[in-house]
């Protein structure tokens, strides 16, 4: 369940960066540098996560071996 609420907490945060971003009296230029920073963050957040599943499958390979 509290994974499920940070998921939708996050997509609810990129939501409101993204709707303050998108308003007509943001210049274009703070518009897109603020979209190359928020692609890298999410990059890094990726690559976080995906290393984070892998231990994590590693882990769970290991204990159902040594329950055999």
């Amino acid at each position: 369940m509290m994974l499920l609420l940070l998921i939708l907490g996050g997509f609810i945060g990129w939501g409101l960066v993204f709707y303050h971003l998108d308003r007509p009296s943001v210049p274009a230029w703070k518009v897109r540098d603020a979209y190359r920073v928020v692609n890298l963050i999410l990059m890094l957040l990726m690559i976080v996560f995906f290393y984070k599943a892998l231990t994590y499958h590693a882990e769970l390979v290991q204990a159902i071996k040594s329950c055999r």
